[in-house]
């Protein structure tokens, strides 16, 4: 049983109400745009909101359980945190080599003038 004791917003009190407690009741962003029509770009900002309000919401890109959910156990809190580290370090590969390849402006107008 879900209790939430602080104030949402009507899209993140809508997610909230249809996410699931822990990860075998994961809800996708596609169940979410077919039946709720809340688009991934405003279910995932709706999560974000939820997740900074406290709500422990948990998610799954791969496996059995793909989707949103209400983390049930520390081994879906880690999960979730998994995952977020893989893509912070991913996203800064590509800031690292988009500073080594680009030093400075003239090295980027350059390439510019090229394309």
């Amino acid at each position: 049983m879900k209790i939430l004791e602080i104030e949402l917003d009507g899209i993140e009190k809508e997610v909230y109400d249809f996410l699931g407690l822990g990860q075998q009741n994961a809800v996708t962003a596609q169940w979410f745009e077919l039946f709720k029509g809340i688009n991934r770009r405003k279910l995932c900002r709706a999560v974000e909101h939820l997740r900074t309000k406290g709500v422990p919401v948990g998610s799954n890109r791969v496996g059995e359980h793909k989707g949103y959910y209400i983390i049930d156990n520390a081994a879906e809190l880690n999960a979730t945190i998994k995952q977020y580290e893989s893509q912070i370090y991913k996203m800064m590969r590509i800031k690292n080599k988009l500073q080594e390849n680009f030093v400075d402006d003239d090295q980027l107008e350059l390439l510019l003038e090229e394309l």
